[in-house]
């Protein structure tokens, strides 16, 4: 029977691809791709998933049975959101594998990811390779539990991993971890800090107590565990420098500490960190040190990793800022084309449209935004839809009854949202307001 960490790897990305594995579908801040007999051959790095996907449907026309590649197909369509696509590879794997029970397993890892629990636990309670004596799957299916909020399912694993693994801190921080999401934070850093005491050099033990102290209003404290972490050399802990870097980030940028939480942002994305809040909070870092050039640097990057509507919507407000209002309106205009319905976008574009003297085109644009209020309801109490539909319903350009009592409602609701809003909410709401134009809120 092949290596059940090989098949795993292959779907999930546990472990770095060997030869065994036929294909490296990997992010595009990753390394090297490892040799090999498929579309990841000869060093090509796959930029993206979509550019994966293209790869591996080009070589499964003419090898529709390899079942590997099947396999990083699956990976490619699950991470894409695709689990109907993704879930015929898995079973086509299975059959074209009825005696290799890894695969069970791997199906059970897909429907737990698309949120379809009772298929995940009985492929997992059918799959022949949890066996008792297998501590690490047992503990990574309790954090597949913990991460769905099945807690005490979560437990059930965790403590069967430890009674395997009875010398060993997995299981131990894993436990640690669950007393946290329970609510129980002085119980989670008493355990957090025994398994620090017990394994001096478990880094990951101290990363966990450093979240969880941070959680708690501690961040003196965690910046202890965390200085500590940023320090340690080695390949092996790249991926926990980045984590501690991030936080310390955030720890530094809540105290308005500016400088140091741009370095340590920086250090993370040099470590290879690349989830897209570090890229938003960076950038709004260096705006608020004045280096505008380096966040629509960044910015543009994070649109080349992900394309998000939430970067383009930030950098058009940077170029709006600076003057820049072609390539302000371009980004909106990108966006919108891209398929974002935003209405923080759609409200941009508007009014962006509107200045720049195209009254069609921004007409088009609050017209799908109330097309989008009624499509999803809980669009109608954002304050970007409300400010917009006040402001273009109460302004000269739209006429007629019917418009201004939207625009009033819009108006209203408004002001009763400023009224039952935290403070930070109802400054940003009257900031809304004062931009759009409106008359002030009332007393």
């Amino acid at each position: 029977m092949r290596a059940l960490s090989l098949w795993i790897a292959c779907f999930v990305g546990w472990v770095e691809p060997t030869r065994a594995v036929a294909f490296t579908v990997k992010p595009s801040a990753g390394g090297e791709t490892s040799d090999s007999s498929g579309p990841g051959a000869k060093g090509a790095e796959a930029p993206d998933p979509e550019a994966a996907l293209v790869q591996l449907n080009e070589y499964l026309e003419s090898h529709g049975e390899d079942v590997e590649a099947l396999l990083q197909r699956s990976r490619v369509l699950s991470s894409l959101g695709r689990y109907v696509e993704a879930e015929q590879d898995l079973l086509r794997c299975v059959d074209l594998s009825p005696d290799e029970p890894a695969l069970q397993l791997v199906l059970g890892i897909l429907y737990h990811q698309w949120g379809q629990y009772q298929k995940a636990r009985q492929c997992f309670d059918n799959s022949a390779v949890i066996s008792a004596d297998d501590g690490l799957l047992l503990n990574f299916l309790g954090n597949l539990e913990l991460s769905a909020g099945r807690l005490r399912s979560a437990r059930h694993y965790f403590d069967r991993a430890r009674t395997v693994l009875p010398g060993s801190p997995v299981p131990r921080m894993s436990l640690a971890m669950l007393e946290w999401r329970l609510g129980h934070g002085v119980k989670a850093v008493r355990q957090l800090r025994e398994l620090c005491h017990d394994f001096p050099d478990f880094a990951q033990g101290k990363l966990g107590l450093a979240e969880v102290l941070l959680g708690l209003n501690c961040p003196d404290l965690a910046c202890n565990h965390l200085r500590e972490l940023v320090q340690l050399s080695g390949e092996e802990y790249q991926e926990l420098r980045a984590q501690a870097f991030r936080l310390l980030g955030w720890i530094y940028d809540a105290a308005e500490t500016l400088e140091p939480a741009i370095a340590c942002f920086e250090g993370a994305i040099l470590e290879g960190d690349t989830p897209l809040p570090i890229f938003d909070d960076l950038a709004l870092l260096y705006e608020k040190v004045g280096r505008e050039e380096d966040a629509i640097g960044l910015l543009r990057l994070a649109i080349q990793l992900d394309g998000r509507a939430v970067d383009r919507l930030h950098l058009s407000r940077i170029f709006e800022r600076l003057g820049r209002h072609d390539e302000a309106l371009g980004q909106l205009r990108d966006a919108f084309e891209g398929g974002a319905r935003d209405p923080a976008v759609l409200g941009a574009l508007c009014r962006l449209e509107e200045r720049a003297g195209n009254p069609s085109l921004a007409q088009d644009a609050f017209a799908e935004l109330l097309r989008a209020g009624e499509q999803y309801p809980g669009l109608a109490s954002h304050v970007d839809f409300l400010v917009t539909v006040a402001e273009r319903s109460l302004s000269s350009k739209l006429t007629g009854v019917a418009s201004t009592q939207r625009g009033e409602r819009s108006l209203q609701s408004l002001e009763a949202a400023a009224a039952r809003a935290e403070e930070h909410d109802r400054a940003r709401i009257e900031a809304a307001v004062k931009a759009a134009g409106l008359p002030p809120r009332s007393p």
